[in-house]
């Protein structure tokens, strides 16, 4: 399982890492080699940069429901769990301190 996390984490990295500044190195590579043209540069970097906002948000969601899964496989409690429990301490706190002061 933590093989799975560590290679997602990597795979995004790149994803995530794609600044405006890399976006148009890489655009300006497409320019020169005539695989984009000239014009077309503003909208290609703005629809390069869109995607990896994107793919970085799906990375995101896939990093958190499997960091779930493994919380949930190695028995930890969740937050909701814990605020649950935090609850029912405070309750029975209160109905002790209300046993005592009669």
């Amino acid at each position: 399982m933590l093989d799975i996390v560590k290679k997602t984490l990597l795979l995004g990295l790149g994803v995530a890492s794609l600044t405006k500044e890399k976006a148009e190195e890489i655009v300006n590579e497409l320019v020169k080699h005539g695989e984009v043209a000239y014009k077309d540069r503003p909208k290609v970097i703005n629809e390069l940069l869109q995607k990896s906002e994107e793919e970085k948000k799906k990375f995101v969601s896939k990093i958190s429901e499997t960091v779930k899964t493994v919380v949930n496989e190695m028995g930890l409690p969740s937050r909701d769990d814990i605020d649950e429990l935090k609850k029912k301490i405070n309750g029975l706190e209160k109905s002790i301190r209300k046993k005592k002061s009669q």
